[in-house]
């Protein structure tokens, strides 16, 4: 089953189970933050390309290049984001856009979002600027 999709945008915040970098095929074992960036088919399979977020903040995990973004947690109905985040424009991922890897309970079809703070917008380009985003995703298929 392919997840409905409600009309994503760049820059839309999700939740994926997030697969290892050794089992890209298999849901991850925490429900984290991604920041949507574009669709692709690899295999002839939808596939949603995301940047990885994380509620860690320790200095030693984050980017000295300016490519991480931190959005402070917000206080919306969608409840994606329950504490701040950081998310690492150099860590990309192509995960098959199915309930496995984007629904809370791994079944259903509906997804929740949230959107980055328009006050964070200028900032967020700038961090996808610096992990040059838009070359990363020509290199999945994703047309800009």
């Amino acid at each position: 089953m392919i997840m409905q999709n409600p009309a994503l945008e760049m820059g839309d915040i999700l939740r994926a189970w997030v697969p290892y970098d050794d089992k890209p095929n298999i849901a991850g074992p925490k429900f984290r933050p991604v920041i949507f960036l574009g669709e692709t088919v690899i295999n002839g399979i939808k596939n949603w390309v995301v940047a990885y977020g994380t509620t860690q903040m320790y200095s030693r995990k984050e980017s000295q290049a300016g490519t991480d973004f931190i959005v402070r947690c917000m206080n919306d109905r969608s409840m994606v984001l329950n504490s701040d985040t950081r998310f690492d424009f150099n860590r990309l991922f192509a995960i098959p856009a199915t309930p496995e890897f984007f629904s809370p309970n791994r079944s259903s079809s509906l997804i929740r979002k949230a959107q980055i703070p328009a006050q964070d917008l200028q900032q967020a380009a700038a961090c996808m600027h610096a992990a040059k985003v838009g070359l990363a995703l020509s290199r999945f298929g994703v047309r800009l």
